[in-house]
């Protein structure tokens, strides 16, 4: 079973890890690779941000290992398009697709920001929900997170868009932290997500000498350590 759950995971843990205050410098364009691990079964998932036009598409893909390469569960993407506004970027859409073939896990929402609407679809089922200012989906709210600790915030509500629903979700910075990942030594600021009754949550480790993005990101079942999200390599332009 864990090796059909090892991609979902990865994306609860971006979820968990990841509006308000973003009034930084935008982010620059980057592709950064991670080492997904679970229950024993490892992926690599590879991030993208890059400016299409007036646009920006930030995008999320797997690259099953081993064993996970037979699953169609495991060959997922997730794509996120923005658009800047004077606070920052907000979503205008969202994809999440099964890369071999589409399936009832294949999901979409339009961010109808005029009409105040979200619409979202999955498989042939589909739903609106109001809009609440501020939302992102469940993958654009890493770059939201991003911007609010380059702005200084401690505190964070974030609404994130997830399954046709909005639901608010809570994250404090804890301290500063020097950690080791595959990709070398940083020095980090640990984000904590508060899930309140959940029994889930995820610690995160944001690198300020890397414009804040995160090199680790750790997932806890009943206080149990259940999965690691990790940081291979990172590459900025020039």
């Amino acid at each position: 079973m864990a090796n059909k759950r090892i991609i979902p995971l990865l994306i609860t843990v971006l979820v968990g890890l990841l509006g308000g205050g973003a009034f930084a410098a935008p982010l620059p364009e980057f592709s950064a690779t991670y080492r997904v691990e679970k229950g024993g079964m490892a992926a690599r998932m590879v991030m993208t941000l890059r400016r299409e036009g007036s646009l920006w598409r930030f995008e999320s893909h797997s690259e099953p290992n081993g064993l996970l390469t037979l699953f169609d569960a495991a060959y997922v993407s997730e794509t996120s398009m923005l658009e800047q506004q004077a606070a920052g970027l907000r979503p205008i859409s969202y994809e999440f697709n099964a890369k071999k073939h589409p399936s009832d896990r294949d999901r979409s929402s339009v961010f109808d920001w005029e009409n105040g609407t979200l619409k979202s679809t999955r498989g042939s089922k589909s739903r609106s929900a109001d809009l609440q200012a501020g939302t992102f989906d469940r993958l654009s709210v890493l770059l939201e997170i991003v911007a609010q600790l380059r702005a200084g915030a401690k505190e964070m509500a974030i609404p994130v868009a997830s399954k046709g629903k909005i639901r608010t979700r809570q994250f404090v910075l804890e301290e500063t932290e020097l950690i080791e990942v595959v990709a070398g030594s940083f020095e980090t600021v640990r984000v904590r997500e508060l899930r309140g009754t959940s029994k889930r949550h995820t610690t995160s480790w944001f690198a300020p000498g890397e414009h804040y993005l995160p090199v680790r990101m750790d997932q806890f079942r009943k206080g149990k350590h259940v999965g690691r999200v990790e940081l291979i390599e990172i590459r900025w332009p020039g």
